[in-house]
């Protein structure tokens, strides 16, 4: 662990093929496909290669990785949960012409939302997005930013507020960002 918090590639080899089965099975079995999976176990690594220099700290790498696993994991299942909310919520409350067509596509309305969003303020924005994009808890945020939950969930009321002002002439944007305003 030493060896690898100090940037030593090939410490960080050893560890990767001593635990990539174990977590591979893992996202497999929770995420369902072998391409997730592949790409989950490649993250979570990468993960921890970013967060190397915090490794000569901890004992139990087993325990550390299992935590690290389980939120990336979650925080994918959550972010997928998300999607097919938002997909069923929009089908339902957006308008279909009398041709049985959406009048406005679900990636139409993300990318006028994206638009308005880089409006924001830096803080807010990435506050809003790990919220109601990656589906990450208000907590989690805090901590990955460096901020308190408090702030955190101001930064989100206020990019909430303002995304609504931005979008006030597009409906269809505003249904769908009160469906993910009610999703988290």
């Amino acid at each position: 662990m030493l060896q690898v918090s100090r940037g030593d590639e090939a410490a960080f080899r050893v560890l990767y093929d001593q635990y990539r089965d174990k977590v591979y099975a893992i996202a497999c079995k929770l995420l369902h496909t072998q391409a997730e999976a592949k790409d989950a176990l490649q993250d979570i690594f990468l993960k921890i290669w970013q967060g190397r220099e915090s490794l000569a700290g901890i004992s139990y790498f087993s325990s550390y990785l299992n935590t690290i696993t389980r939120n990336h994991l979650l925080n994918l299942l959550r972010k997928r949960l998300n999607e097919q909310v938002m997909k069923s919520e929009v089908s339902r409350r957006i308008p279909v012409a009398s041709d049985g067509y959406e009048i406005i596509t679900v990636r139409e309305l993300r990318h006028t939302i994206r638009g308005a969003m880089q409006q924001l303020p830096p803080q807010q924005q990435k506050v809003f997005e790990l919220s109601r994009i990656d589906g990450v808890s208000l907590d989690e945020i805090a901590d990955q930013l460096q901020i308190s939950r408090e702030t955190a969930k101001k930064h989100l009321t206020r990019a909430n507020q303002q995304l609504r002002v931005l979008l006030r002439a597009n409906t269809s944007a505003l249904i769908l960002l009160g469906i993910m305003s009610e999703m988290v």
